[in-house]
């Protein structure tokens, strides 16, 4: 693993996803994504996990790989951020009214990430 600070690899990147989202998944889909790629499935999770995180290694599975069989099997769509309750001065404030003039008022890193997908790693 790379020192803090320090950007992951999409090896790095892949391995976090394996640890953290893929495994949570059911197993009949991890066995689906195994079977895929042709890598050996195994019984527990504990057998996928080592066989995913092997396949990240020999780069028989990449992180492309993961994601795009993410968007397959988890059923949430794009995700959005909800704003209820908002008091009343907050919603005649013209910042509001579009995208792009919430968009003028954000940071630039936050500008540039507005309406793109993204995969967070922390």
């Amino acid at each position: 693993m790379p020192n803090p600070g320090t950007p992951l690899s999409d090896k790095d990147r892949a391995r976090q996803l394996v640890r953290t989202v893929v495994l949570t998944q059911g197993n009949i889909f991890i066995r689906e994504l195994l079977r895929r790629k042709r890598i050996p499935i195994g019984i527990t999770k504990q057998n996928f996990e080592a066989n995913l995180l092997e396949a990240i290694s020999v780069g028989d599975l990449q992180l492309v790989d993961l994601i795009e069989w993410l968007d397959e099997v988890e059923g949430w769509g794009d995700q959005h951020v909800y704003l209820y309750h908002i008091p009343s001065a907050m919603t005649k404030d013209p910042l509001w009214n579009s995208a792009n003039t919430v968009r003028q008022r954000l940071p630039g890193g936050a500008q540039e990430i507005m309406g793109r997908r993204l995969t967070c790693f922390s």
